[in-house]
Formats: structure tokens, sequence, C-alpha cells
């Protein structure tokens, strides 16, 4: 085994980021404008600052760097993993981009990561986390997601990316959203399933427990509706024993229901004749309604004819607003009732 490095029975290598730097965004300008940059030595790191500075920030963007753009498919606020083994795209794609005026159009974070002895630098974009610059032991790749995940699985030596993005970001990453790892059984199984089982056995394991949740989860809905149907037979077993009383109300019943009838018949035919009376008065209204109407457009015909003929000088719509006014509409000018004024027009 080389110097300095640590496997675990898994052959696992940790990965182990040994420098980073950050350009071209706003909020980490760096002494001299041009941003940051810094070697991580063997021992402890502490980044201290005043609320708002943006430490949590910056350990974001370290962890993103290394696990890139993706989530864990249907995580489980109050427990650790996903009730399936499978990633999807990063839930807050704004996250760094909406922190800053810019929205981060140009700033980048690289970083330089060791496994055992083997190096490799990534260069994203912290508008999207894409990668711009990918290499292993100074020889460039290309520079694509897929590329990195490839390479980061073999030189961690496990079988999926899933367990690679497990491993970074629930056991080397500890951030304030951070999930219990080891007080829970979902924590403890996918950290010892990684660490412990080699690797095509540690992805037919997470298929088979995946297996095992799906069934467990249909037992317990069987169950469950076994339980609901255990409950209506005992309620139809009490029904039963009540069935002869059942059958006496339902003989009153029939009975009952006969006078019922013939009283229906007789209620029918009152409500033809009040339907036949209702239609009768509604067309009646309509017609009386339609006669109304038509004297309010005489009368109204008679007040332009007044009017024309009392200011003849004056235009059109002078008569029409003294119309209006009379016939209670109100001002068109002012908007005022001007009842006073409409009584003062019809005495004159």
């Amino acid at each position: 085994m080389p110097a300095g490095q640590v496997t675990t029975p898994a052959g696992i290598r940790f990965p182990v980021l040994r420098a980073f730097e950050i350009s071209g965004y706003l909020l980490f300008p760096g002494t001299d404008g041009q941003g940051i940059a810094r070697r991580l030595e063997k021992g402890i790191s502490i980044i201290a600052g005043i609320n708002g500075i943006g430490k949590t920030t910056l350990l974001n963007a370290l962890l993103r760097l290394l696990i890139g753009p993706w989530d864990v498919l249907r995580e489980d606020p109050d427990d650790i993993g996903s009730t399936r083994h499978e990633l999807v795209r990063w839930r807050s794609p704004n996250y760094f981009a909406g922190r800053v005026p810019d929205r981060a159009a140009s700033a980048t974070i690289g970083g330089w990561i060791s496994f055992g002895t083997e190096r490799v630098y990534v260069l994203r974009s912290l508008k999207d986390l894409s990668i711009e610059e990918l290499a292993h032991n100074g020889v460039p790749l290309e520079p694509s997601d897929e590329t990195y995940q490839e390479l980061v699985k073999n030189l961690t030596g496990v079988d999926t990316y899933y367990d690679f993005h497990f491993l970074v970001r629930n056991l080397l990453f500890y951030l304030e959203d951070r999930r219990p790892l080891i007080w829970a059984d979902e924590g403890q199984f996918e950290i010892s399933r990684i660490l412990f089982v080699p690797g095509p056995d540690a992805t037919r394991t997470s298929r088979l427990y995946d297996d095992i949740k799906q069934l467990d989860s249909r037992y317990r809905n069987l169950l469950t509706e076994h339980n609901r149907n255990l409950r209506r037979l005992s309620t139809r077993r009490i029904q039963a024993g009540a069935a002869d009383d059942a059958r006496a109300a339902a003989a009153a019943a029939q009975e009952a229901y006969a006078g019922s009838v013939e009283a229906l018949a007789r209620l029918d035919a009152a409500a033809d004749e009040l339907i036949t009376e209702e239609r009768e008065v509604a067309a009646e209204m309509r017609r009386q309604q339609l006669e109304l109407e038509g004297l309010f457009r005489a009368y109204e015909g008679l007040q332009q004819s007044y009017f024309a003929n009392a200011f003849p000088q004056s235009e059109e719509s002078f008569r029409y607003i003294l119309a209006h006014m009379v016939s209670d509409g109100g001002c068109l000018v002012c908007g005022s009732g001007a009842e006073a004024k409409a009584d003062e027009l019809r005495r004159r």
C-alpha cells in the first residue's frame, strides 16, 4: 500500500481535497479582487467569520465541486439515503448564481483531489456546476459529467456514482442540513454496504435492499387492508344478528311506501298545475317587460325631441347629457346624481 493511502476492507479510497481556487465570484473577491486560492495542509483547517460572510456558501461550493449538480431521488427528510438508489439533477440550480448580482456568469471553482497516490483536477462553473476542465495525474480528459463520474468511481473503488455521492455527502461533509448517519438504521446500512461490501456485491445489495423495502411497503399496505376487512366482517356479523328486526321493519316500511306512492301521485298532479300556471305568469311578465321597454324607448325619444326644440342651437352631446340627467341617470360630466337639478329641469 503506498504511503499515506487509506483504504477500507472493500478497497474504498476516500477522496481528499488538497487545494481549491475560486475566481470571478463576487461573494469571494479575495484581497486583490482576483478570488481566493487555498492549499489545505495536514491537520485542521478552520473557516472563521461573522454571520452572512459566506462560510456555508463556501462549504457548499466545495461539496458541489466533488459531487456536481446531483441530488438523491425522493430523499426522506427524516432519514438518510433514498427510497431508491438513484440520483436526480440538483434541486437548487440557482444556489450560487442567486447570491451575486452577475448571476455567477464567469465564476468558477477548481480543486485538486487525491485518491491515495492518484490526483484529479476539476474546474466547474459556479453558474450551473458544469465541468470546464478535467485532468487525471496531469493528463487532460474530456470535461464532462460522464467522464468525471466514471473516473471518481474507479479511483474511489465504488461500483456506482450513487455510492460515491453518498460517501462524500454524508461521511466526508458535515453541513447544516446533514441527516443522522450513525444513529439511523438506514444510515448504518448504507455506509456499511459502501465501506465493507466489494463493488458489484454492494450494488446488488442495494438493489435487494430496495426490493425488500418495496415488498415491506406492499406487505404493510396489504396488512392494513386485511385489518380493515376484518373490521368490516365483524360489523356485518353484528348486522346479520339483527336481520329479523330489519325484515319486520321492512314490511312496515313497504306498507307505508304504498300509501306514500298514492300521496305522491296527488302531489305530482298539483305540481303540474303549478308549473303550468308559473309558465303562463312568466310569459305574461316577459310580454309586459317588452311593452315597458318599448314605452321607455318612446319616452327617451320624446325627451330628445323636446331638448332639440328647446335648445335648437346646442350640440347633440349637450342634449344627451340633459336627457340623461332628467331620466335620473345623473351627470355624465361630474358623476353626481344631481337629483335636485333633475327636479328643477322637470319643473321648467
